[in-house]
C-alpha cells in the first residue's frame, strides 16, 4: 500500500516571496456593475463581503501573462535566497493559469529568469494544491541528492474570469441558478508567489520543510469546476 505521508530530514525553505497585482477592484465596485442583475434576479448586494468575506481583489494590468507574474515573484525569491541562479536544479510552475496549453509556463519562466540549461522545468497542475505538490517534488529531489536547490513559482490572473462572469450575469439569459453557480468566480484575485527550497547544509535558513500527509476524496471532484472564463461551484454540496 502506498505511503500517504512524506518525511524529510534536511530540507530548508530558503526564501518565500510574493508579488501583488497592482489594480484593486473592490466588492462594492462589482456590486455596482451587477446592480441591475441583482434587482432582476432578486439577489442581495453585499454577499461578496458578508458571505465570502472578500472586500477587494486585485488584477494585473492588461497584457500581463501568468509567466510574467510568476517570473516577478521568482526573481524576488532568488534575490532574497542568496542562491546563485546557476545552482537552481529545477523550476516548477504550479499555477492554474497558463500562458498557453503548450509550451509549459515553467519553460517560459525558466527563460525569463535566465536559469541554467541543466535545470529541469515543468508545470504541475492541481488546483489550489499545486504549490504544495511542487514543494514536495522539489524536496524529494533535494533529499535524494539529485539537486541542491529548486524553485517553485505560481502566477495567477483572475481578470478575464471575473470580467467574463460579470458580463454573463448581466445578460438577459442569466438566471438565479447561474448566479449561485458562478458567485465564487467573483471572489477570485490575482497575484504571484515563489519559494526556493534547498539542502539545509548549504544555506543559512532556520526554516525547515519536514513533510506532509496526502489524502484523496475524489468522488467530490465536481464541487468546483473551472474554465478560463468561469468557475462553477456546487455551493449546496460544499456546505453539506
Amino acid at each position: 500500500m502506498p505511503k500517504a505521508d512524506q518525511r524529510y530530514n534536511n530540507i530548508a525553505v530558503t526564501s518565500v516571496e510574493h508579488a501583488h497585482a497592482p489594480i484593486v477592484v473592490t466588492s462594492d465596485e462589482i456590486d455596482a456593475q451587477l446592480a441591475n442583475s441583482y434587482e432582476r434576479l432578486h439577489a442581495t448586494p453585499g454577499l461578496l463581503q458578508s458571505l465570502a468575506g472578500i472586500h477587494e481583489r486585485r488584477f494585473w494590468e492588461e497584457g500581463v501573462l501568468p509567466s510574467d507574474a510568476a517570473a516577478l515573484a521568482g526573481e524576488k525569491a532568488l534575490e532574497s535566497s542568496g542562491v546563485d541562479r546557476s545552482d537552481i536544479g529545477i523550476i516548477i510552475n504550479t499555477s492554474v493559469c497558463r500562458d498557453y496549453i503548450e509550451p509549459s509556463t515553467a519553460s517560459i519562466v525558466h527563460g525569463k529568469l535566465g536559469l541554467p540549461d541543466t535545470a529541469l522545468n515543468f508545470d504541475v497542475g492541481n488546483a489550489c494544491l499545486g504549490f504544495l505538490n511542487g514543494i514536495t517534488i522539489v524536496a524529494a529531489m533535494v533529499e535524494r541528492g539529485e539537486i541542491d536547490h529548486g524553485l517553485i513559482v505560481n502566477g495567477e490572473g483572475s481578470r478575464f474570469a471575473v470580467e467574463s462572469t460579470i458580463a454573463r450575469l448581466n445578460s438577459d439569459e442569466a438566471t438565479p441558478e447561474m448566479f449561485r453557480e458562478q458567485f465564487a468566480t467573483l471572489t477570485l484575485g490575482s497575484g504571484a508567489a515563489a519559494m526556493v527550497v534547498s539542502n539545509g547544509d548549504l544555506v543559512d535558513s532556520p526554516h525547515r520543510f519536514i513533510g506532509g500527509l496526502s489524502r484523496a476524496n475524489t468522488q467530490h471532484n465536481q464541487l468546483c469546476v473551472g474554465q478560463p472564463d468561469e468557475m462553477r461551484t456546487d455551493t449546496a454540496g460544499l456546505l453539506r
